[in-house]
């Protein structure tokens, strides 16, 4: 009995020592964990000591980099400002010279003005500001294959200017390139708005390269039909005739011309009286004369030809059965321009135009076709001046140079491109191509009648100290490109019946 208590209580002694065993090893194990944990978390504190360091080091580095950069954007605006300065500077310069340039061009040193123009265009060869003066500049210089390629980088840049578009023409024209330059112009206002100037001027480089429209040149056939029914001419008439051609200017007289008969003329001559008689003409040639500045003045600032009084502003249209229009039909005046056209021509821009003199103080000068010019329409222009009062040098009379027509030309080049892009040539230009004693003042008593092709360089009259009357008349040739848009003669149809065929076919 005792000795089965005694084996119990070993057993339970032994079962206790084991799970003591067991419990011992568990706190053992568990103390081992709880050190390597102290341990982890030792390091973990050593590394988040470690990070916050490195973190404060990002943050001292941060604020390093946002000073830095703050100086860098600094030294950035102020570069941005320097080479923006830099560079108004350099705009400044460029448009300084670009002033003086064409200052320069403006009083003629078109050497000076094309080489400026040139030094600008090395240093800004994409701007085309200067492009249209510097081209302008070698054309006035005879550069015209130097002025062609200014013409075109210039078109390049800006494709879609007209402008440029036109002078490129007139480049291509001063090189004698008439046909290059009626399908460039044919092919870029193909698509493009267009007028009839455009029309015209293609029309006429046509005819001076000898390939006119279709159209043309079947109105050009029908001329020449209508010429041979032109009677001969008078002794007289052949006379003006080969003067003209030979100089492109000839001078004569009504009685010369027309014979003992005055019974027209002085028809005529009442007729230019009733004008020049009219309250309206009186008050205006009043005021044109106490003007001392055209631009000044609203009535006259827009005006091509402010110091001019013409009939048709002040009584309208001229009648074909007036006095002035049958001058201008009868075979005296129409044969000879039939004769030098080589064709039946063309009555355009009828007109009866007075020029009061100027104000002594007039600070104008010489205003559009008062310069230096020639007419470009066709390579004939003909027209007659029949003069209603004596004209002289103080009264106006019209400047001429022989030879300078494309007709009769062999001292300047017949394809020289005024004025359709560089305007009005200068005088020491034109002087330095043609001699002074080739330069005529057509002056005259009343009653002079005066054929001029206006294709030769001309000039208007400057009205200083008495009024010019005169009538003027226009002969175009049928293939001209002005036929159809030039102001014709008012005619109806039982006044066109009496009239011959070659006159009727000139106011048709």
């Amino acid at each position: 009995m005792q000795g089965n208590l005694v084996d119990r209580c070993l057993k339970k002694v032994s079962s206790a020592a084991d799970i003591l065993l067991a419990k011992t090893g568990t706190v053992k194990k568990l103390k081992k964990a709880l050190a390597a944990a102290k341990k982890e978390l030792k390091s973990s504190k050593a590394e988040l000591s470690a990070s916050k360091k490195d973190l404060a080091a990002a943050k001292t580095r941060a604020k390093e980099f946002k000073i830095e950069l703050k100086a860098h954007q600094k030294d950035l605006n102020d570069a941005r400002k320097a080479a923006t300065s830099i560079g108004k500077n350099i705009n400044t310069q460029l448009n300084s010279m670009k002033k003086r340039a064409d200052v320069f061009l403006q009083d003629g040193q078109y050497g000076f003005a094309a080489e400026i123009y040139g030094f600008i265009d090395k240093l800004s060869p994409d701007e085309t500001r200067h492009l249209g003066s510097f081209g302008n500049a070698l054309m006035y210089l005879d550069r015209f294959e130097d002025a062609e390629g200014v013409f075109r980088r210039r078109m390049s840049l800006n494709p879609n200017d007209p402008q440029t578009v036109n002078r490129l023409a007139d480049a291509l024209a001063g090189q004698n390139r008439h046909l290059d330059a009626a399908i460039l112009l044919e092919k870029y206002f193909a698509d493009n708005e267009t007028d009839e100037r455009v029309e015209s001027r293609i029309l006429t480089h046509r005819n001076l390269a000898n390939a006119p429209l279709p159209a043309i040149a079947r109105a050009g056939e029908e001329g020449l039909k209508v010429y041979e029914q032109t009677k001969s001419l008078s002794q007289v008439q052949d006379k003006i005739l080969q003067e003209l051609q030979r100089s492109g200017l000839a001078m004569t007289s009504y009685s010369e011309l027309f014979g003992a008969d005055e019974t027209l003329w002085q028809a005529a001559k009442e007729e230019f009286d009733r004008f020049s008689d009219q309250e309206k003409v009186r008050a205006l040639s009043a005021k044109i004369t106490a003007c001392k500045d055209f631009n000044s003045d609203p009535a006259f600032a827009a005006s091509f030809k402010p110091s001019l009084i013409s009939y048709f502003d002040v009584l309208g249209e001229i009648e074909l059965d007036s006095p002035i229009s049958r001058l201008y039909t009868s075979h005296e005046i129409l044969g000879i321009a039939n004769a030098y056209n080589q064709t039946a021509t063309k009555i355009r821009n009828l007109h009866m135009w007075i020029n009061p003199p100027l104000h002594e103080e007039n600070v104008n000068g010489r205003k559009g076709s008062q310069q230096w010019h020639r007419d470009q329409e066709d390579s004939r222009i003909l027209k007659c001046f029949i003069y209603f009062s004596d004209i002289d040098d103080g009264s106006g009379a019209t400047d001429f140079i022989k030879n300078t027509s494309v007709t009769c030309s062999n001292l300047v080049d017949p394809v020289i491109p005024y004025p359709n892009s560089t305007g009005y040539p200068k005088e020491d230009i034109l002087w330095s191509k043609v001699p002074k004693e080739n330069h005529i003042k057509a002056e005259g008593k009343e009653g002079t009648v005066v054929f001029l092709d206006t294709n030769g360089m001309h000039r208007g009259g400057y009205v200083r100290e008495r009024a010019r009357h005169i009538a003027m008349c226009t002969f175009l040739r049928p293939v001209s490109s002005m036929v159809g848009i030039s102001v014709r003669v008012k005619a109806h149809q039982d006044e066109l019946a009496k009239l011959d065929p070659v006159g009727a076919y000139a106011v048709q």
